[in-house]
């Protein structure tokens, strides 16, 4: 008797949609993977989507909403693995810096006086402060790859591991020169998490931390010399949560350094 191929479904929130394009990308490689799996909710791609129940669901995009949060719990009871793709879901993405400016002045900014009494204050929330993730896949978009061979692993019984090194020992490999101690140009590449292969430095450009940073990263080394260069820990604080405003180490570390020069990180953006 055959057995059932495991139920797939990939969803989106708030965000570009950019990971579930850079699933499409695969094309040949996606036929393959349907011979193994059969994927039952993908709007962007498909009509006839049934919600659940998901072997693996695979999310998009942070959470910004009630109504957003309460679709979220409902696909976690739906789904025996969740997965957050992309930066967006899994630290919050770069709309996630309006959590440090004022939500009152965002929303006059954005409906008028009257109208910002109408909306609710918002806070932008990757997966994991929503719902139980199981797993991480990083980047923005995120690495097809990383897509196709997660989905390979789990049908094996297993499942991939980050390295946990810097983007700085993948453009070493690559003989990258340095344009953060050569040129002055801030790059985020000594603390954040490798395995996008240096792509940003390997083509002249810093690297913004798309990827979020490594554990137990050496951000007191990085934020000294980014202040020896004439950087302020306003410039500092944006480079480095640029994508990963709720990467919660990230901010901890970054609230002290704040203190240390008297200030508050709280509404940093105007």
């Amino acid at each position: 008797m055959a057995t059932a191929k495991p139920q797939i479904g990939i969803v989106g929130f708030t965000g570009c949609a950019g990971c579930q394009l850079s699933i499409l990308d695969l094309e040949d490689e996606l036929l393959d993977l349907l011979q193994l799996v059969d994927i039952i909710d993908f709007r962007m791609a498909m009509t006839g989507n049934k919600e659940g129940p998901y072997d693996i669901l695979f999310v998009e995009g942070s959470i910004v909403n009630e109504k957003q949060e309460e679709e979220l719990k409902e696909l976690r009871k739906k789904a025996k693995i969740l997965v957050a793709i992309g930066t967006c879901a899994v630290f919050g993405g770069v709309q996630a810096l309006r959590n440090f400016m004022n939500d009152e002045q965002v929303r006059v900014r954005q409906y008028g006086t009257e109208g910002a009494k109408k909306h609710p204050v918002i806070k932008v929330k990757p997966l994991n402060q929503v719902v139980k993730v199981d797993h991480y896949l990083l980047e923005c978009p995120v690495n097809k790859y990383d897509f196709l061979n997660f989905v390979k692993y789990v049908l094996a019984g297993g499942a991939p591991k980050l390295p946990n090194i810097p983007v700085c020992q993948q453009c070493k490999e690559k003989g990258n020169r340095c344009i953060f101690l050569e040129d002055g140009i801030l790059c985020m590449g000594p603390v954040m998490q490798a395995g996008c292969g240096a792509l940003c430095p390997s083509h002249n450009l810093p690297c913004d931390g798309c990827r979020g940073s490594i554990l137990q990263a050496a951000y007191q080394q990085q934020v000294d010399l980014m202040l020896e260069k004439g950087a302020s820990i306003e410039d500092i604080t944006r480079h480095l949560l640029k994508y990963t405003a709720e990467d919660e180490q990230l901010k901890a570390f970054l609230r002290e350094k704040w203190k240390e020069q008297g200030k508050k990180m709280e509404y940093f953006i105007e």
